[in-house]
């Protein structure tokens, strides 16, 4: 891959969204979801995409620093995707990030086209939050990432189906050497922009959309 000094950092909030949030890039979402959520989507509807247009409206219309989730998707009409990553640390991530995700799951209530019968409640879908963040959030532990699920602790019973809502928390300042699939790939990503000749073709491709 080009010298560092030649790209363009991925923790940059618009190429974060450029990435993952065109409809162009597709593919890279794609395998994001697959990676870390082991979801092998074939439709994705990305909701508000990125485009030179959309943000240059945000930016006329002064709503830059307003609450927006920088990915949000529709996958195959059976659940939804959010993404967010936070360079720096907030007071209340956490509730940020539960805010986002549960936000996200309210909103497709009473939608005509997923109800499964007369019942609006059958239009709310699986969700899956992930946020990739560049600090400690768990100070009590090395783990890199985190997976939340509504879960009874003392039966150990989960409320829901696996994954009916997860909320994920990627940390890129926490060791990697338990990370499997192509999550170290993706660690390597974000931190520098650059990844091996043996990554996948998708993350590949994230590289060099950043490159100049």
């Amino acid at each position: 891959m080009s010298n560092k000094k030649d790209i363009v950092r991925p923790t940059n909030d618009l190429v974060f969204r450029k990435v993952f949030a065109s409809n162009e890039n597709k593919h890279i979402l794609k395998g994001l979801i697959k990676d870390f959520f082991e979801i092998d989507a074939v439709d994705i509807n990305i909701e508000s995409p990125y485009s030179i247009e959309g943000m240059n409206k945000i930016i006329s219309e002064k709503k830059f620093f307003e609450t927006i989730v920088d990915v949000s998707a529709l996958v195959d009409k059976k659940s939804g995707i959010i993404a967010e990553f936070q360079l720096s640390p907030h007071d209340f991530f956490t509730e940020r990030s539960l805010y986002y995700t549960f936000n996200k799951f309210v909103a497709n209530y009473g939608r005509k086209d997923l109800q499964k019968d007369e019942l609006k409640y059958s239009s709310l879908l699986p969700i899956y939050s992930l946020n990739i963040l560049n600090f400690d959030l768990f100070k009590e532990d090395r783990l890199a990432l985190h997976k939340f699920e509504l879960y009874d602790i003392e039966n150990k019973i989960k409320l829901m189906p696996p994954g009916f809502i997860t909320i994920a928390y990627f940390e890129l300042t926490k060791p990697s050497d338990m990370l499997k699939n192509n999550l170290q790939t993706w660690r390597d990503y974000f931190l520098t922009g650059e990844v091996s000749n043996e990554a996948p073709k998708y993350i590949k491709d994230a590289v060099r959309i950043i490159e100049k």
